[in-house]
């Protein structure tokens, strides 16, 4: 025997991500022999069920990209390894494409889950639970239901578990999300007139804060900031680092600089046109705008204006008086009240082996 059977040909393994109901999205493995592509419905194997789905994303295995996360510039970026626990011991596996068969039994599902959501927020309202369901899914074997809940903090739900189980005949799955993770399954339309980012186009969230807005100057009420989910929106994300690139040349608000029709001080600042807006000094103080090479910063600390002059310090009881030189008496404060002796009180007597009192 020249060739060695034990080693069998490998087949080329294809990483995928199989986007399976709201909020439901895999990685999974499949054989390039198969020939799916983007777009296409297939039928998944996980360990203990079978499931279905639309593939959103394909990559090869060990696929290297940038150290971010994020594919070149008009690609999409590869899906990131499954994380393994205890409900994942191994990434699902992709079976086969879905026949028309299979598309008949997915849509019954569908509906199937709806009843199913019904009987559960019946029975939350039974076990008195501060839970909220958004959605469910049913696989495709019929043999598990997904519930997506939220809440404000932990639940206790074996109890609800079990009632569930008995009563639908079905291995229960319980997942909490959060506010923002709920706008991505339920959906919306935002105050700009279309559907939210986080259930179209965004994979994942990042982090958002208030830097992002007061970057963009944007104003900072929170009806303005923030999105169908009561949080920041995610799309103040997309120009913050465009608006801190463009700024970074541009002078802060107050500053005092130098133009081709005089000295000023900064005003305001536009980041798209490159403008800066300056207050002239003068008796009319005009205020003109230019561009950012016509303006020229002042380097150092800021002159003092004209009510900047630099004042003595004052004490608790106003200020420090001048030393008073021997021999001579103090000569009484300008502002300090008159005292008069009262009647049937002089002049102390001297004590003895002084000196004659000068009148």
């Amino acid at each position: 025997m020249t060739a060695d059977n034990r080693n069998p040909p490998s087949v080329s393994t294809i990483l995928c991500q199989v986007t399976a109901g709201p909020g439901l999205k895999y990685d999974c493995e499949l054989d390039d022999s198969l020939g799916i592509q983007t777009g296409d419905e297939v039928v998944i194997q996980f360990e203990k069920y079978q499931d279905c789905g639309l593939v959103t994303r394909l990559a090869p295995t060990g696929a290297a990209g940038p150290e971010d996360g994020e594919g070149e510039e008009g690609e999409a970026p590869p899906p990131r390894p499954p994380r393994r626990g205890p409900q994942s011991e191994s990434m699902p596996r992709v079976l086969r494409l879905m026949t028309l068969a299979d598309k008949g039994r997915a849509h019954e599902n569908e509906t199937r889950a709806k009843s199913i959501l019904r009987t559960a927020q019946r029975k939350v309202k039974e076990h008195n639970l501060l839970m909220k369901f958004i959605s469910c899914h049913y696989s495709f074997d019929k043999t598990q239901g997904i519930f997506l809940f939220t809440a404000d903090g932990r639940v206790d739900f074996r109890d609800l578990v079990r009632d569930l189980s008995g009563a639908l005949h079905l291995r229960i799955e319980l997942r909490q999300v959060g506010v923002r993770d709920e706008a991505s399954v339920q959906g919306g339309i935002g105050p700009c007139g279309r559907a939210f980012c986080c259930a179209t186009v965004l994979e994942r969230f990042h982090s958002v804060n208030v830097k992002m807005a007061k970057v963009q100057r944007l104003s900072l009420n929170p009806s303005s900031v923030s999105g169908g989910c009561g949080r920041l929106k995610c799309c103040l994300r997309y120009e913050a680092a465009g608006y801190e690139e463009m700024f970074r040349n541009m002078p802060k608000n107050g500053a005092r600089c130098e133009t081709p029709q005089g000295p000023g001080r900064v005003m305001d600042c536009n980041a798209l046109t490159q403008r800066v807006r300056v207050r002239l000094e003068g008796d009319d103080a005009q205020i003109a705008d230019f561009t950012v090479a016509e303006v020229v910063v002042k380097k150092g600390r800021p002159e003092p204006r004209r009510n900047d002059s630099p004042r003595p310090p004052r004490g608790p009881q106003g200020p420090a008086r001048p030393a008073v030189p021997p021999g001579k008496a103090a000569a009484p404060a300008a502002n300090a009240p008159a005292t008069a002796t009262p009647p049937g009180q002089g002049t102390p007597a001297p004590s003895e082996g002084a000196g004659p009192t000068v009148p």
